[in-house]
């Protein structure tokens, strides 16, 4: 029986629910929004399988230095445009469709949630294609994945690292027409605070001027995480209403609420701040990411429309790549250079506890939440722990929160 006395030790993979056969585990959403199992105890035989195939659980693989490492650009302008990097995983999807094979992803589903789907055809390629960063919802998955791998189809799977390896524990054996991708991870955000954020952006703006509350279905025609109508380095969220008025906002990553919940570590996964799974240890064919370093290392390559960093671990560059897009071969540290997650963990960002209390306890907009967590950092980072302008910043603090509730 599979009990989690530590939120790190869980990454949110749904294995031990998939692998159930006894349907004694479901997953479920604890207090901060993120999925665990609970274990009904009335249904459970103790066999154990669950506890033996959860990757967090076992020893592991041992970190690997990939064989390979490339810089790829999509030779079709369009495929990269809409593609987070340099469309390489577009390459990769195509390759395994055109053989006739399936390929699993990370899509939106209706309701702007996001979870993992099997596609068969190049047209449905595009839901794939971006980042979102949101942990995806894996249940029912893995079972698909086996079934077709079993039957001889070709697979790509993608997923983040802890994904990958949990996909290879569940299938217990190595598969020749398997193919996987995880991708440099930062962490995956929450999923209860990405429904939160679209709702107050919904009630942010007048659609068709209705009065009453729109659902984030009716209200929402399209998310970008990764936008780049403004240059690939400097990535705007930009999220299209379906109105005719404010027909989207679009804002610099780093000036948006949402995104700098996630890059400032305050949303992540608990097991995220002290991933198993770096350093090549998912156990996945190739890892894939942006190749923030080739401005500075191959400033002859490199553009802003979006460059990819692959790196391969057991397999050659696939002839697709080859015929598909403009490469070069390049050092594993200069790919190291601009993506540290590759190798090392980010720490929960100290004020984390600070924005849940506000948001959650409080029932502070999340902005405003965010602005109290930062101004707390700030304090918090002073050499000057109880000078007059620390007081009267907290003073300053207290009185938009007093404001706030009225």
């Amino acid at each position: 029986m599979i009990t989690i006395f530590n939120k790190k030790d869980c990454c949110g993979c749904t294995l031990c629910e998939q692998v159930c056969n006894k349907g004694a585990i479901s997953m479920q959403r604890d207090e901060t929004g993120f999925l665990y199992p609970v274990t009904d105890a009335t249904l459970c035989n103790n066999c154990g399988l669950c506890e033996r195939l959860c990757p967090i659980l076992q020893d592991g693989d041992k970190a690997r230095e990939p064989l390979h490492t490339f810089a790829v650009k999509h030779k079709d302008e369009k495929v990269r445009m809409s593609s987070s990097s340099g469309g390489a995983f577009s390459v990769l999807a195509e390759e395994t469709i055109l053989s006739g094979g399936v390929v699993y992803g990370a899509v939106f589903n209706s309701k702007w949630n996001v979870e993992h789907t099997r596609i068969d055809s190049i047209d449905a390629l595009g839901k794939l294609r971006g980042s979102k960063y949101v942990q995806s919802d894996l249940r029912g998955i893995f079972s698909k994945v086996r079934k077709d791998v079993m039957s001889g189809i070709p697979v790509l799977f993608s997923g983040t690292p802890c994904q990958v390896a949990a996909l290879h524990s569940y299938l217990r054996k190595p598969y020749s027409n398997l193919t996987t991708v995880d991708f440099v991870c930062h962490g995956v955000p929450n999923p209860r605070i990405w429904e939160e954020f679209l709702k107050e952006e919904i009630k942010s703006v007048k659609i068709n001027d209705s009065k009453q509350p729109l659902s984030v279905e009716s209200a929402i025609k399209s998310i970008n995480f990764r936008d780049k109508s403004h240059g690939w380095v400097k990535f705007f969220f930009k999220i299209v209403f379906n109105n005719g008025k404010t027909a989207s906002k679009c804002t610099f990553a780093w000036d948006h609420t949402y995104m700098r919940l996630f890059l400032k570590d305050f949303i992540a996964r608990p097991s995220c701040h002290s991933c198993r799974f770096r350093c090549g240890k998912s156990g996945a064919d190739y890892t894939l990411g942006d190749y923030w370093a080739g401005a500075r290392f191959y400033p002859h390559f490199f553009d802003d429309k979006g460059v990819s960093m692959l790196l391969t671990y057991g397999r050659e560059l696939p002839e697709s790549i080859k015929e598909k897009t403009d490469y070069i071969e390049t050092a594993f540290d200069s790919a190291k250079f601009g993506n540290p997650a590759l190798t090392a963990d980010w720490p929960r960002n100290p004020c984390s506890g600070i924005f849940y209390f506000c948001h959650d306890k409080i029932g502070m907009r999340m902005r405003h939440s965010l602005w109290v967590a930062n101004c707390c950092l700030n304090v918090r980072s002073s050499a000057v722990s109880f000078s007059r302008r620390q007081i009267n910043r907290l003073k300053r603090i207290l009185k938009r929160i007093i404001g706030w509730q009225k």
